[in-house]
């Protein structure tokens, strides 16, 4: 049998250098697709399962903390509903000690409520401040601030109360007469109360007499009724520079009046407009109110209101740090 020679003859140059090229020009390129589909797999499925970890995970810490927050609530009957910004309650009702002894060291008295604040009068009713007898109201004894409430040492001689009513003339004493008639006359034409909220228009505010008195001060109101007496106009003076920190040239006169007109407070066993007073001030009404419900240094920095109820987010306030 003779063989062919051309069957072993080797296949062209060209035909031979295909092949290699092929594998140099393809299979990279396809290496290099490869790790990026396998890379792209393993990281979705890291992803997905990690992230479904994590969401476990950080359920399973949610629902913990939940309870132990619940936890800790349970220690209490309930939450603290009254927030003070300050390190100590009170604001400028706050009492002090000088040398152990109680004062005030702002407000220092309350004026008996009318039924105008009735939520004052059911406060003082919790506090044992004042019970019904036979039908009427009556303060405990202890509170009352008793004549002489105030002495002014005028002439050589102590007098009660601070308007001047020994050693000084008739016509002084028409012009206290005559003040009081025109407050009262002011009261008739619009009624002065305490709080003033209780005696407002819901759509026009102060009435229209009360707004025209704002419009002016009580020095210019004094001077409009002729009451220019020295002793009468330093009495208004100190009364408003006691309770608005101005004199009577910038008060306004509806403030002047108020003070004098929206103090109508009565009970069984004591006179109109009397005052509860303590040792301590107001700072009595801070210290019997100061239980569990309050919460000191501490700031309202959200509150969300839905329907009839209300949460809040109470951050503390760290005084050194400025937070």
């Amino acid at each position: 049998m003779k063989c062919d020679p051309n069957l072993y003859r080797a296949a062209p140059p060209s035909l031979a250098v295909k092949p290699r090229l092929i594998r140099h020009l393809f299979l990279p390129p396809l290496i290099i697709a490869l790790m990026i589909g396998l890379g792209f797999i393993g990281f979705w499925t890291s992803e997905h399962f990690g992230i479904r970890s994590l969401g476990e995970n950080g359920q399973r810490q949610l629902e913990l903390h939940a309870r132990a927050v619940e936890s800790e609530i349970s220690k209490y009957t309930y939450l603290p509903s009254l927030l003070e910004l300050e390190d100590s309650a009170g604001g400028n009702a706050r009492g002090g000690t000088v040398g152990g002894i109680a004062c005030p060291l702002g407000a220092h008295y309350l004026p008996l409520p009318t039924d105008d604040a009735p939520e004052v009068q059911d406060l003082l009713e919790e506090l044992g401040l004042r019970q019904r007898v036979a039908g009427r109201w009556q303060y405990d004894e202890r509170h009352l601030c008793h004549s002489p409430q105030e002495r002014l040492y005028f002439e050589r001689e102590w007098q009660e109360g601070l308007l001047p009513v020994q050693g000084v003339g008739e016509a002084t004493l028409e012009q206290y007469r005559r003040f009081s008639q025109a407050v009262g006359a002011a009261s008739r034409a619009a009624r002065f109360t305490m709080p003033q909220f209780a005696a407002l228009d819901a759509k026009t505010g102060l009435a229209p007499a009360h707004q025209a008195l704002d419009a002016m001060t009580f020095e210019a109101w004094l001077q409009q009724q002729g009451l220019d007496d020295a002793h009468l106009r330093w009495y208004l003076d100190y009364c408003c520079r006691d309770d608005y920190g101005a004199g009577t040239a910038r008060v306004s006169a509806w403030a002047g009046i108020h003070y004098f007109a929206g103090r109508r407070g009565t009970a069984a066993n004591s006179e109109q407009n009397a005052v509860l007073t303590w040792p301590q001030g107001n700072g009595f009404l801070v210290d019997v109110n100061e239980t569990g419900e309050l919460l000191l240094s501490a700031l309202l920095g959200r509150l969300e209101i839905v329907g009839k109820s209300s949460s809040g987010v109470i951050e503390g306030v760290d005084e050194q740090e400025g937070n």
